[in-house]
């Protein structure tokens, strides 16, 4: 289990992002917003799901608009059945 964190977490530090982010969320705060643990942000991160913004070197934030995208595709998912 702590290598495949370890791949996560190099993963994510490895990722192309962008400078800068006008509303960003933390992933523990990202997490609460989607109801999701935050394993499962970590992993939709790393499987290309969710796009992650970098701030400084070890740190990243998750976009408002990713956010919203999400809800709103599993609303509309919901709506379909």
């Amino acid at each position: 289990m702590a290598t495949v964190l370890a791949l996560l977490y190099y993963t994510i530090w490895k990722s192309k992002s962008v400078t800068r982010c006008d509303r960003c969320n933390r992933l523990r705060m990202a997490a609460q917003r989607l109801s999701l643990k935050e394993a499962t942000v970590y992993r939709w991160i790393f499987d290309k799901k969710l796009r992650t913004v970098r701030i400084g070197t070890r740190s990243i934030r998750i976009p408002a608009s990713e956010i919203d995208r999400i809800i709103t595709e599993g609303s509309s998912a919901a709506a379909v059945r």
